[in-house]
């Protein structure tokens, strides 16, 4: 496609007429419409009959050409910006008179003012608001900065910068307008011309303190005209940059002479204090404080102000780049958590996307789900995981039963010196307290955890060795109540399906050698008699010292026994609790804005 041909909106190209010389009775330039009015002129969109295209036509006012050095500065106007070649100053056509009054032609822009978008903005217009973007504002006051520092390098200030004269092109230009209060380096300023509207907020002020209030740097509102310099401009630049951050006015009281006094005085320059709701960055809060110092001396070159500008924007750009990651990051993540093993990689994701962005809202909820909601199944990590961990404490399991069952090995003596009566029943009793002791011992040498099997078959072994404790007195003196400690023990560390046999290997501990006494295997134990219940070992001597010994330490070790055990789980129960605690507190720190909802 030939590149001087556009499409879109643009209107299509008009060959006009093939001779210089206007039509009779008719100008060269065909009045439209009026675009605007300032201090100077006004401005009119004609139609340039010679060449057949649009222009904007500034002709002198009456008022301003009554004025001794008004004509002067009307042409000093078209000259300044005529000769500022720059693609943000509006390019002037041609310089002439009509009817003794000056008017030069620029070329007709398109768009919106600043000012134009910035109200739209604050009245929360939402096409206006998807199209221009902060970034985008930002691109384009970083682009009139640059506008500024190059009319500064050619000794120009333009002394009335404010949103209304700065335009918005529809495809991305930015455009500096109206340079009638330019101050040339090394040019005397004339007295001035009264206002176009003395009263009217945001209108040009021309005189001795020329410029627009709420804008104008303090020495420009003092009238210090020895003092006007570049950083003048900056002033007006830090005022802008205000209001595009805040939507609000640096200086925006009831009438023009009281915003001067407020520019004289000073006011809070911080948006961050003046407009919290607006989430103003802290560089460019900083920012604007610098470009409004009182002192001009303090205040950035517009082109440093650019370069801070750029320096913010990629750095924000950065922003933007890594929240698309994060995005990327958390779409992954709910993806995973929808399958069943896919936990593990939703918290990889989901992490990933905190550390690009920490505060990334969807990746907090998706955290807080991961670290406080249960997963039906354990994945075959975490399984595994908790399986060694039971492992090892089944290890320390097997030490506690070795040491129960030596504990029982103790009180052989006693019997012994109780008297034995059946040998054959004591070796019983000895055999299963032995074969108990050392299968806890064999285990605990290996240093191997119980499995449900072998702690069945040490179940079994101990309550052999308790049904031998009742041939010592009874099954009903002692027996119960070592039974029901060793259930306690077995049932505490045997998982879910087998813990039942605990239970049924304690009460077949008493009640077996009761039956076989019933059908006549084993000598009776016990006999009513004239309401008194008589014990009848078979196996021992009731010996009253022995006796009355191996009472007293079987009562005192049934007492100790189950407070130590019990004791024990308390012990691991308040750590494990101790350890879950900790972690949810620093989980709660990881993730506070989902784990304190």
């Amino acid at each position: 496609m030939d590149p001087t041909v556009s499409s879109g909106r643009s209107q299509a190209v008009d060959l006009g007429a093939t001779t210089l010389a206007e039509p009779p009775g008719k100008e060269r330039y065909e009045q439209l419409k009026l675009l605007g009015a300032g201090g100077m002129g006004d401005v009119h969109l004609c139609r340039d009959g010679r060449i057949g295209r649009e222009v904007a036509r500034k002709v002198m006012r009456p008022e301003a050409a009554a004025y001794a050095d008004g004509r002067d500065r009307f042409l000093r106007e078209a000259r300044v910006q005529g000769q500022l070649e720059h693609p943000a100053v509006v390019p002037v056509y041609e310089l002439g008179e009509e009817a003794g009054a000056p008017f030069f032609t620029m070329k007709r822009v398109r768009g919106q003012t600043l000012g134009q978008l910035l109200n739209a903005l604050a009245e929360g217009d939402p096409q206006t608001r998807r199209q221009y973007t902060r970034r985008r504002l930002l691109t384009a006051f970083s682009q009139l900065c640059v506008a500024i520092d190059f009319a500064h390098s050619r000794g120009v200030l333009h002394r009335d910068l404010k949103p209304e004269n700065v335009m918005l092109g529809d495809f991305g230009e930015v455009h500096v307008l109206d340079w009638g209060l330019a101050r040339v380096a090394g040019v005397e300023d004339s007295p001035g011309l009264p206002a176009l509207s003395a009263g009217a907020p945001g209108a040009t002020q021309a005189g001795t303190m020329m410029g627009t209030p709420g804008y104008m740097a303090p020495e420009q509102a003092e009238g210090n005209l020895p003092r006007l310099a570049g950083w003048t401009d900056v002033y007006a630049l830090g005022a802008i940059l205000f209001e595009l951050l805040t939507l609000e006015r640096l200086h925006d009281q009831p009438t023009s002479d009281e915003r001067v006094l407020s520019t004289l005085a000073g006011r809070e320059v911080h948006p961050m204090q003046r407009s919290p709701e607006r989430d103003v960055p802290v560089e460019l809060d900083a920012l604007v404080a610098r470009a409004c110092a009182f002192a001009p001396e303090q205040r950035p070159s517009a082109r440093e102000l650019s370069e801070e500008i750029e320096r913010f924007l990629d750095g924000d750009r950065d922003l933007e780049r890594r929240r698309e990651l994060a995005k990327a990051c958390v779409a992954a993540a709910q993806t995973a958590m929808g399958r069943p093993s896919g936990r593990a990689e939703a918290m990889r994701e989901v992490t990933r996307a905190l550390a690009l962005v920490p505060d990334e809202p969807a990746g907090l909820r998706i955290l807080g789900r991961l670290l406080t909601e249960v997963p039906a199944e354990l994945p075959p990590a975490a399984r595994s995981q908790m399986e060694a961990a039971q492992a090892a404490a089944r290890v320390g399991v097997v030490g506690v039963a070795a040491s129960r069952a030596a504990t029982w090995l103790a009180f052989v003596p006693l019997i012994l010196w109780m008297g034995v009566r059946d040998w054959r029943l004591a070796l019983f009793a000895l055999g299963a307290l032995s074969l108990s002791f050392f299968a806890a011992f064999y285990f605990r040498l290996r240093g191997e955890g119980l499995t449900n099997l072998a702690s069945l078959g040490l179940l079994l072994l101990s309550s052999f060795a308790l049904a031998g404790f009742g041939f010592v007195l009874s099954p009903f003196v002692l027996v119960p109540a070592l039974a029901a400690t060793n259930t306690l023990f077995f049932a505490t560390y045997l998982s879910s399906k087998v813990r039942p046999l605990a239970a049924l290997s304690g009460v077949v501990a008493v009640l077996a050698p009761v039956g076989l006494e019933a059908l006549g295997v084993l000598p009776r134990s016990f006999a009513f008699a004239d309401g008194h219940l008589e014990l009848l070992p078979r196996m021992t001597a009731l010996a009253p010292g022995p006796t009355l010994v191996l009472l007293l330490a079987g009562s005192v070790a049934l007492v100790v026994t189950p407070a130590v055990l019990v004791g024990r789980l308390r012990d691991s129960l308040e750590a494990a609790e101790k350890k879950l605690f900790l972690q949810a507190w620093h989980l709660n720190a990881l993730a506070p804005s989902e784990l304190e909802r």
